[in-house]
């Protein structure tokens, strides 16, 4: 039995590389009741934090923004997919998707 079926309905929350680096883990979310919220901030916005957020080199050495389709990598695992560019979109996407439970993938856009 998995967690989600232990435990009742999962909710994570990711930020964009990270959703990125593990995308094979979405395919473990099929089946499941589980909620993944991934923050897009186009890269490590975390990384704007440090020293080295005033160096010439910064975007691409630290930040790294991606090009990544989450939609497409949510369809092709089998989750559903939301697109909030807003937090009322947010509340919205996650109210539909706790209520309907399975497993779906929303990219909150912050970039």
């Amino acid at each position: 039995m998995g967690i989600a079926a232990e435990h009742g309905q999962v909710l994570a929350l990711l930020g964009d590389l990270t959703t990125q680096h593990d995308i094979g883990g979405l395919a473990l979310a099929q089946g499941r009741d589980v909620v993944i919220v991934t923050v897009n901030n186009a890269g490590g916005g975390i990384f704007d934090l440090l020293p080295q957020a005033a160096l010439p080199e910064f975007e691409k050495g630290w930040r790294t923004p991606q090009q990544i389709n989450f939609e497409h990598a949510a369809l092709c695992f089998g989750l559903s997919y939301a697109r909030a560019e807003n937090t009322e979109d947010l509340r919205s996407a996650l109210y539909a998707a706790i209520n309907k439970g399975g497993p779906h993938l929303i990219e909150l856009m912050l970039a």
